[in-house]
């Protein structure tokens, strides 16, 4: 069961999807993944189930603008380089979130990290 969170591309909202088959299925309900996580087992399976019987759109997987699926409000536990640290919240990005360039900057490195989440509390 993968769920996602991306921009619809009919009306630009956040919305969450689920994955299956290279596609992404538009969950029918208004809940935010954070939201669908905090649910039981059995419901989120029951939601993964409903976005693919009843997707209000499909969209394929590479064509779809993806959002971090959560927003975190404190800061992020990271291994660097062996360490831990922590992380603002406000550098968590989905992969087609944009980033606004500093004033006096004339380019950004990136890294590349990933983030998995376990059940509601990560």
């Amino acid at each position: 069961m993968r769920w996602v969170t991306y921009l619809s591309p009919s009306g630009g909202e956040e919305r969450s999807g689920v994955v299956d088959d290279g596609c992404v299925f538009g969950y029918p309900g208004e809940q935010s993944v954070p939201e669908l996580l905090k649910q039981s087992r059995d419901n989120l399976a029951d939601a993964f189930h409903k976005a693919l019987a009843s997707p209000v759109e499909i969209i394929v997987e590479f064509e779809t603008r993806l959002c971090a699926p959560v927003r975190l409000d404190r800061p992020v536990p990271v291994r660097v380089g062996g360490e831990w640290t922590s992380l603002d919240p406000g550098l968590v990005r989905g992969t087609d979130d944009g980033v606004v360039l500093p004033a006096g900057e004339a380019a950004l490195t990136a890294s590349v990290g990933v983030l998995a989440l376990f059940g509601g509390q990560g």
